[in-house]
């Protein structure tokens, strides 16, 4: 079976303490739902554009292969929203961390550390 690498962002919209009571609470929680999914969204697609520009392209017949194979994903549920960044070729995992004969080509790690803070201030729209 191929192997995908994956790395995930997620962030939970847990409740919100404040002195004085939210009126309609449900209203607000769906409101911040739609911001972090949008937020993730968005951090997801940067990084996954990232990541196709970093990976180690070959020479031959089959060079950008494993490239043309990375995408972000997005999914939300019960107050949870997970933005993933994948690479579905069978050996994606080998070329980010490496084998026994062969160094690593991060990518999609450092692809993902590069949105942290574009993630953030996006959530803080």
């Amino acid at each position: 079976t191929a192997s995908s690498a994956p790395i995930a962002i997620r962030c939970t919209c847990a409740r919100i303490w404040r002195k004085e009571p939210i009126m309609h609470f449900d209203v607000y929680r769906k409101f911040l739902q739609a911001r972090m999914e949008t937020a993730v969204r968005a951090a997801a697609q940067r990084a996954a554009q990232t990541a196709r520009g970093i990976v180690p392209v070959g020479d031959g017949k089959d060079g950008g292969h494993l490239r043309d194979h990375i995408f972000s994903s997005v999914s939300a549920a019960s107050g949870h929203c997970t933005g993933s960044v994948l690479a579905d070729k069978h050996y994606a995992a080998y070329v980010e961390m490496g084998t026994s004969r062969m160094a690593p080509h991060p990518y999609l790690r450092p692809a993902l550390r590069g949105h942290r803070d574009f993630f953030l201030r996006e959530l803080s729209k």
